[in-house]
């Protein structure tokens, strides 16, 4: 019933009773308690439903709690005063990644994503490294699912994206470029944690015509310096040790 709410924005009962097969009777029960709760907003001019602030407050409780999210804020305002473009640290959430925290670039022109924003995983750089890093046949659930073209340059074809993958895997870092925005290029790097698990996403993102060759290749050096840094505030090892 959320999941329906966040993706109409707005709707009626019988709406809603349709959108999840369960009766108006029971719908209107649940919505009852949700109302109760924040949980949901009813318009009493229309009678129509809309979700509350008490998720809000909840998915800020989930940020707040998120140990990696306070830890890498200082990098994450570090790597713009640097680059100068827009820095993301996202998570692996179930079939799709969640930004957990962003800091925007000062210039005009810009990538703008808040936190909570959940993105797909084929299509964007830091879904793709996410992505390279999970078991095979997590990667195969992904690939016989619904690949959505966004743009005429996105991945659709699951063998050209796991060969993608693999080329992420290898390079250890990942490049998005018109596939998920016209003109938005990212590039993104791995997180591990103490047990060499890739536990987040770092990327950059901004306009496609500032990523040419020398810029993006400065971006991906500064994301890996951080990265290691971030890894190794987590206890990732360090040429065979473990890290204080």
């Amino acid at each position: 019933m959320l999941e329906a709410l966040a993706r109409h924005g707005e709707m009626g009962l019988s709406e809603i009773s349709r959108e999840i097969g369960l009766s108006k009777t029971a719908v209107y029960n649940i919505l009852a308690t949700f109302e109760v709760r924040r949980m949901v907003n009813r318009d009493p001019a229309t009678s129509r439903y809309r979700l509350g602030w008490r998720l809000y407050e909840y998915g800020t409780e989930v940020l707040k709690n998120n140990e990696l999210a306070p830890l890498a804020r200082p990098w994450l305002k570090e790597l713009v005063r640097r680059t100068r473009e827009t820095v993301l640290l996202g998570i692996l959430d179930r079939t799709g990644i969640t930004y957990v925290d962003r800091v925007e670039s000062d210039r005009p022109l810009r990538m703008v994503a808040a936190p909570g924003r959940q993105a797909s995983l084929h299509a964007t750089a830091s879904g793709k490294v996410l992505l390279a890093a999970q078991p095979p046949e997590f990667v195969e659930e992904i690939l016989a699912g619904e690949l959505r073209r966004y743009t005429p340059e996105t991945i659709v074809d699951p063998d050209e994206l796991r060969a993608e993958l693999r080329r992420v895997a290898e390079r250890g870092f990942a490049d998005c470029i018109r596939e998920h925005e016209p003109e938005i290029c990212s590039i993104s790097v791995p997180i591990r944690d103490y047990s060499g698990q890739v536990v987040a996403a770092l990327t950059l993102a901004g306009p496609v015509t500032r990523f040419t060759e020398a810029p993006r290749e400065a971006a991906l050096a500064e994301l890996k310096r951080v990265s290691d840094a971030l890894a190794e505030q987590l206890g990732a090892r360090r040429n065979g040790e473990e890290v204080a």
